[in-house]
């Protein structure tokens, strides 16, 4: 977590660089939700088990920038950014929103006042809400901006696998106190 915060937190403009070389001097400049998602995830579990109150709030202040910064005005979360939070090409997916959840989850270990939880809820909602498909409760893996399923001709495509992580995800937080009715569409991902 030491290196962590050393080489990839852009102590300059806010965030986390996507990548570093071995000698900690970085790579790519770029900031990815899929990234910000692990890195709270990541501190979450390092301050649980450490104990260490700045591990703990580096995770805090990642999840505010991933809310101030990351959230699209749909209810989604844009993937990625250039260093200054430029908006970068990239493709919708609903991958690095599920590991986003993810990493709420743990991070609502740390969370007293509720809010990380509110805001897990939040990102689910959406997940189920918004981008899951009414017809038949699949979750498609990719989108265009305005957040509707890319057709198998552009390059949209369903990932059985994160099916299967929706699922275990969905279940993981019923078992934590959120929603009950997250274990449907839980078991819906699992057929």
């Amino acid at each position: 977590s030491d290196a962590m915060l050393r080489y990839f937190r852009d102590s300059e403009r806010d965030g986390w660089l996507w990548s570093c070389n071995l000698n900690g001097e970085t790579l790519d400049f770029n900031k990815d939700l899929y990234g910000h998602a692990f890195v709270i995830f990541g501190l979450a579990h390092a301050a649980e088990v450490t104990g260490r109150e700045d591990l703990k709030q580096a995770a805090f202040d990642t999840w505010e920038i991933v809310r101030s910064r990351f959230r699209d005005a749909r209810g989604g979360f844009a993937g990625k950014f250039t260093r200054t939070f430029a908006p970068a090409p990239h493709t919708p997916s609903q991958n690095p929103i599920m590991h986003l959840f993810e990493a709420l989850l743990m991070l609502n270990t740390l969370d007293d006042s509720g809010l990380v939880r509110q805001d897990g809820e939040k990102v689910a909602d959406f997940i189920l809400n918004r981008l899951r498909r009414k017809s038949d409760g699949i979750l498609p893996e990719l989108f265009d901006t305005d957040w509707r399923e890319l057709s198998a001709e552009n390059g949209g495509r369903i990932d059985i696998g994160h099916a299967f992580e929706w699922s275990y995800l969905l279940s993981r937080a019923v078992e934590c106190g959120w929603p009950q009715d997250y274990l449907k569409p839980a078991e819906r991902f699992l057929e």
